[in-house]
């Protein structure tokens, strides 16, 4: 009999498929990470190459980290990268680990309860926003693979759960510019036509983002190849086609059978032979039960119940499940060991130990009948219960899938119920809401299921919403409403009120709707000892009659909300409500007494910390205020306040609103450059959010796009971002019209932008009405510009802006120029010009000059005329302000001035008014390259990159690089190849 362990000692069959790896693993080293599908029916031998190239990994210096999937962990989040980061931290690299994630580490202190986290617990994962945890251990493998080329394993993946899922596209979508190779092994047997796996790996060829091998059988050959290693003899030709006509090639069956001849008592090649002479085992099955019979009754018993514990398992566990005295146990799992059929492994926590292979825990599993699964499923359930008493972090989902599976529906949903509400404190959305639904279905009908029927459909509905899958979520909430009511649950019903009201106002723009539902919820709870909900519905209802316009009643709104939350120690509405009525009061003018609540607020919110999506309200108020009143060193304190915020609770989507008010500021103080790489990256991570605030991040690149010269941009920007419900765009698109020289059609559109606004809305007649004066002007109409001029004093007189006397001076002298006024008009100009300069206004400030360039032209003072237009065009080249620009040479030509030729010119246009560069960059979004492989690719910058990326969406009318490559492809836009 072989006493050694009877396993291939070479890799067979395989050499193409590793090759192919190694290369994989070369790029990897050099910053050109992959993702890679090996893919094959069980046995076929996707450990063993995965073994193998982490034998090549190691021999080149390149660190590996392994997880793996398990049927009975399918739904437990973010499974197997958890399983392989801690691989890394079974390795001793806990506390490098820690400081590597440094404020990271907190939030992932629940899932790796290993790590040195000075006291945090699951508690703290109760705020924040989804992509908290799923950002962080994305983040946490990124810094990894930035330490260090690095290989990430991943086994089984076809049992990975729906967090993990996503997890691994979002990895993907971002390992090419990383040192970092992701391996994954999957079933092609388990990946039937719905299977997520099999949608996942599509979606990822498709948009090629990943690679996948396929392993085939061996070839007879290849199974003598095999079986000569093993048994370090050439085998008899009759074995070998015997073993090659049994096995079908697998690799994992052929030894398997290699092993079962070996304890039938062949002793090599020709004993074999006998055996097989004799008749094989009508299936691997049969081997592996075969196997384990001379091992006596006791040890097949241990390996079912540890099948249905799970393909891993603690020795603790294993006894406390089976019954069965430790030191009978300890012998019986040694010899398991030994014969290969369990592998110990060493960690932190203690042995563990697992099935060598699948396909044997599977036997094992199946081989048991049904009465006896169930009842070894309840035992299970039972000694999870007794090691989970007194712990924090209690196995909800084990507890669940094996309650569910033992026949014990109620104690399921239960558990399922407390395991959906773990997986969202993880932010593991999907998989929350997979238990949720589990819990739902194991509810019985009655009246006294009502109350916690309605607790379900709350938190389905808030799992939903987390997901962008607003139809669903407004679907559940309503459900969940008509019970509350019914309950009279005041509280709960007024929660899901204004949950309802966000979502009838933002997404249906039902903004009337919206404010029934808030006013019906504050009634409900109106005067209740603990007021958080008024609070909470009362300032709500404040913030979105201050979004409409309805000044009056937000004021009223906000101030009751202000009282309120003024009566609750530690409270930190008050925050919200001053920095709303902050923002209320910058809008009718009142800028020093709204920045003073605006500081208030960011105080009490330092003291008070609130939720984040409350804080993000509160950092949004202050910032759109401080930017519309061009307070700009305020404005970008505020910033950097918030982006500290947001990167502190890996809120990714609210840092892309505050870098979009960062264009904004840096548009105007003379930042173009850097401000259409802030807007454009702003736009493609709030399109890729879906998030609401996507309108005004469109309304500033748009801005932005005008003032270039860009005007065809500018209109799709703007159309864009009126879909979005920004009402400012209709301004905007007034803006281009005139930039077009179409000056009494948006004169008119001006007129109606104003006539729809709140006549107390000083900040936004302040900024309309000097384009207005201008607009009537260029139409000739200077009656109606003379009462735009009176209105705009007027406004500027019962407010403080800073620039408000500067563009009442602009206004005025373009008024008197137009009535042949100079030396009125010249004396306005030059006060403009003067307090431009002194706000560090360089783009209003050169309007100006060349304004007054031109009224001194038409006069005798040319030489100042010259000099003021060349410093206009100066400041417009600077800018890259292309319309402004050629508007000044065009002065200094018509005065016989020379003036030098623009730097570059308009590129030609091809389809879709695509740009050649612009078309090569399509050519490699086609191809699947990132930003920094496009920017190697063609020579540029990543920023440059980025800019080309937004207008390509833009003029393709597409909101994602893949949208955009599938039409590049289907159009042939650009080269076959």
């Amino acid at each position: 009999m072989l006493t050694k362990q009877v396993t291939c000692p070479v890799l067979v069959g395989r050499k193409n498929e590793l090759q192919a790896l190694i290369e994989m693993l070369e790029r990897a080293v050099s910053g050109r990470g992959e993702t890679v599908l090996i893919a094959g029916d069980a046995g076929i031998g996707k450990s063993r190459l995965c073994r193998e190239l982490k034998r090549e990994a190691t021999a080149r210096g390149i660190r590996v980290i392994q997880g793996h999937c398990s049927m009975a962990e399918s739904a437990v989040p973010y499974g197997p990268f958890m399983d392989a980061l801690r691989f890394r931290l079974e390795r001793g690299d806990g506390m490098a680990v820690a400081q590597l994630l440094g404020p990271l580490l907190r939030y992932l202190a629940p899932l790796f309860p290993e790590l040195p986290t000075g006291g945090a617990t699951a508690g703290e994962l109760s705020e924040g926003p989804a992509e908290r945890a799923f950002e962080a251990i994305g983040q946490v493998l990124q810094r990894l693979a930035e330490l260090g080329p690095l290989l990430l394993l991943l086994e089984d993946f076809h049992w990975a759960d729906p967090t993990s899922r996503d997890l691994l596209y979002f990895l993907s979508r971002r390992v090419g510019d990383l040192p970092l190779l992701i391996v994954l092994t999957c079933r092609s047997d388990e990946l039937h036509l719905g299977h997520p796996v099999r949608r996942l790996s599509a979606m990822l060829t498709r948009e090629r983002l990943a690679r996948e091998i396929t392993l085939a059988p061996l070839t007879e050959p290849e199974v003598g190849e095999m079986v000569a290693a093993i048994l370090e003899t050439v085998p008899d030709p009759e074995l070998i086609a015997a073993a090659a006509t049994r096995t079908e090639g697998n690799p994992f069956f052929v030894e398997e059978l290699i092993k079962g001849l070996s304890e039938a008592g062949a002793p090599g090649a020709s004993g074999a032979m006998e055996v097989v002479r004799a008749g094989l085992p009508a299936t691997i099955s049969e081997v592996i039960v075969g196997r384990v019979e001379p091992l006596g009754s006791r040890a097949r018993e241990v390996l079912s119940v540890a099948a249905v514990i799970g393909r891993t398992f603690s020795f603790d566990l294993l006894r406390e499940v089976s019954g069965v005295e430790e030191e009978e146990l300890l012998e019986v799992v040694e010899q398991l060991v030994t014969a290969q059929l369990l592998v110990e492994e060493h960690g932190p926590s203690g042995e563990r130990y697992t099935f060598r292979h699948g396909l044997i825990h599977e036997v094992f599993y199946n081989d048991i009948i049904a009465p006896r699964r169930r009842f070894w499923h309840r035992r299970v359930a039972a000694a999870l219960e007794a090691q989970a008493s007194g712990s924090l972090l209690v196995p909800y989902e084990p507890l669940a899938y094996h309650s569910r599976l033992g026949g014990d529906a109620a104690r399921a949903g239960e558990y399922a119920l407390l395991a959906g509400d773990q997986a969202a404190r993880l932010f593991a959305w999907r998989d929350a809401e997979a238990r949720y639904q589990e819990a739902l279905a194991a509810l019985e009908p009655g009246e006294e299921s009502a109350a916690r029927e309605a607790a379900i459909l709350d938190r389905l509905s808030y799992v939903a919403w987390c997901q962008s899958r607003m139809d669903d979520s407004q679907r559940h909430a309503e459900q969940a409403l008509e019970l509350r009511r019914g309950l009279r649950d005041h509280r709960g019903a007024a929660a899901l009120l204004r949950r309802l009201a966000f979502l009838y106002a933002h997404q249906r723009g039902e903004w009337e709707r919206a404010a029934t539902c808030l006013r019906e919820a504050i009634g409900l709870v109106a005067g209740e000892a603990d007021g958080t909900e008024e609070t909470l519905a009362t300032v709500d209802l404040g913030r979105l009659c201050l979004e409409r316009g309805l000044y009056d009643e937000a004021e009223a709104a906000l101030e009751r909300g202000l009282a309120l939350a003024s009566r609750y120690d530690g409270s930190g509405e008050e925050a919200l409500a001053l920095a709303s009525l902050g923002l209320l009061a910058v809008h009718r003018g009142a800028v020093r007494a709204g920045v003073a609540r605006l500081d208030l607020a960011l105080t009490l919110m330092v003291d008070r910390p609130l939720p984040l999506d409350r804080a993000s309200g509160v950092f949004r108020a202050g910032i759109r205020a401080l930017e519309a009143a061009r307070e700009h060193e305020r404005a970008l304190a505020w910033i950097d306040a918030a982006m500290l915020h947001a990167a502190q609770h890996g809120a990714h989507a609210d840092s892309a609103i505050y870098r979009a008010h960062r264009a904004a500021i840096e548009r105007r103080t003379g930042q173009w450059e850097q401000a259409v790489v802030l807007a454009c990256h702003a736009v493609d991570e709030l399109r890729e959010a879906r998030r609401a605030e996507l309108g005004d991040a469109l309304r500033i690149l748009g801005d932005l796009h005008r003032v270039r010269g860009d005007l065809a941009g500018a209109r799709r920007a703007y159309d864009e971002a009126r879909v979005h419900g920004c009402q400012d765009a209709d301004v905007g698109s007034a803006l281009v019209l005139l930039a077009e020289g179409q000056a009494a059609s948006a004169a008119e559109k001006l007129r109606e932008a104003l006539a729809a606004h709140a006549s107390d809305d000083r900040l936004f007649a302040l900024r309309v009405l000097p384009f207005l004066v201008e607009a009537e002007v260029r139409a000739g109409q200077l009656e109606r510009a003379a009462e735009a001029v009176e209105q705009l004093q007027r406004e500027v007189a019962r407010s403080d802006f800073v620039f408000g006397r500067a563009t009442v001076q602009h206004a005025v002298g373009l008024v008197h120029a137009a009535r042949g006024e100079t030396d009125a008009a010249r004396q306005a100009f030059e006060s403009a010009r003067a307090e431009w300069e002194a706000l560090s206004q360089p783009y209003e400030r050169a309007r100006v000059s060349l304004d007054l360039a031109n009224l001194l032209f038409s006069g005798d003072e040319s030489r100042l005329a010259t000099e003021l237009a060349r410093e206009a065009l100066a400041t417009f080249e600077g800018l890259g302000a292309i319309d402004q620009a050629e508007l000044a040479r065009r002065m200094l030509r018509r005065a016989g001035v020379r003036a030098r030729a623009p730097k570059s010119t308009v590129p030609p246009v091809g389809p879709h008014g695509l740009t050649p560069r612009e078309i090569s960059v399509l050519a490699e979004l086609a191809k699947g390259s990132t930003n920094k492989q496009i920017a190697r690719a063609l020579g540029i910058t990543d920023k440059t990159v980025s800019i080309h990326v937004s207008n390509i969406l833009a003029k393709l009318g597409c909101t994602t690089r893949t949208q955009a490559a599938g039409l590049a492809i289907a159009e042939r836009l650009v080269p076959n190849g």
